[in-house]
């Protein structure tokens, strides 16, 4: 349902002719949209009313104590993911100088805003990932190992608030869920190591290998790798990594090739693969076909 279209969508862009405004026109559209997606998130904040929105959505709003805008999607995550794409593309703009400082930094706060009421903890890993990418790869020796160490620091600061957490809470309820997931699609891994229960099928077989009566809906593993790894066995796993692979040294050429196109393509790349981890939706994801196929087109 997904990889044929899309399949055929990353060829017709790789062989698209390559126009020389294409980098900038991208670069506009994104943070636009961005905005345009975070004026309606900040608004349906401030109204307590949302356009579009699953079921599970308003539930969730009528029993916690912070409203989770969707703007124009059906899910706050979503809605979070194509905020942090935005920034991260301006951010690159920001280190390379594309953009007036004060400018750029307004419009990432305005879109940050709108990122916030999201309440999508998965999108903000996901943003912070591509800021530090970035910055690391276009920053000098010092700042570098100025990143390298703040980045060390948060990380044994986030693991000790999050043991904290588990002393006295359990691992599903402080991860909302996501760790019973993750442990219900390990047993699915386990029990199908070598070719997987076969494409789509992890929720139905997490559900009645590991989950009992929990519905296919609530047993996604919202996880790529694992869904990967159950759905296909280790032959799946494989082939995925040789896809980030071909991903890495894809994007790597188009920025040797193009320094602003390259960073805002590896850029928006890191943001829909961390946002995986955690959300799912890799391959499922029409941006994450169109960034490859601009980065290949240009190469």
């Amino acid at each position: 349902f997904f990889i044929i279209p899309f399949t055929a969508l990353f060829a017709v862009v790789a062989y698209s002719p390559f126009r020389a405004w294409l980098p900038r026109a991208l670069a506009i559209e994104a943070v636009a949209l961005a905005c345009l997606f975070a004026t309606l998130g900040v608004a349906q904040a401030w109204t307590k009313e949302l356009l579009f929105y699953a079921p599970k959505i308003a539930v969730a709003n009528s029993y916690t104590s912070y409203f989770r805008v969707t703007s124009f999607f059906d899910d706050p995550s979503i809605y979070g993911r194509h905020l942090a794409i935005g920034i991260a593309v301006l951010v690159v703009a920001l280190w390379l100088g594309r953009i007036g400082f004060w400018t750029g930094a307004a419009l990432a706060v305005f879109v940050w805003v709108g990122l916030f009421f999201s309440y999508s903890q998965s999108s903000m890993a996901a943003l912070a990932a591509a800021v530090l990418v970035v910055s690391f790869l276009v920053a000098d020796r010092r700042t570098r190992r100025a990143l390298a160490v703040s980045a060390v620091a948060l990380a044994l600061v986030g693991g000790a608030f999050l043991a904290t957490l588990l002393r006295d809470e359990s691992a599903a309820r402080v991860t909302s869920g996501r760790s019973t997931l993750v442990s219900d699609t390990a047993t699915v891994v386990a029990n199908h190591p070598a070719f997987g229960v076969g494409v789509a099928s992890q929720p139905a077989a997490a559900r009645d290998e590991a989950s009992g009566a929990r519905s296919k809906e609530r047993a996604v593993s919202h996880t790529t790798p694992l869904t990967v790894a159950a759905e296909l066995g280790f032959v799946g796993l494989a082939a995925y990594l040789a896809f980030l692979a071909g991903a890495v040294w894809t994007l790597a050429a188009a920025r040797r090739a193009n320094e602003a196109l390259g960073l805002g393509l590896v850029a928006a790349f890191v943001v829909l693969f961390v946002h995986s981890l955690s959300y799912g939706l890799f391959f499922e994801d029409p941006f994450t076909w169109c960034v490859l196929a601009l980065g290949a087109g240009f190469v």
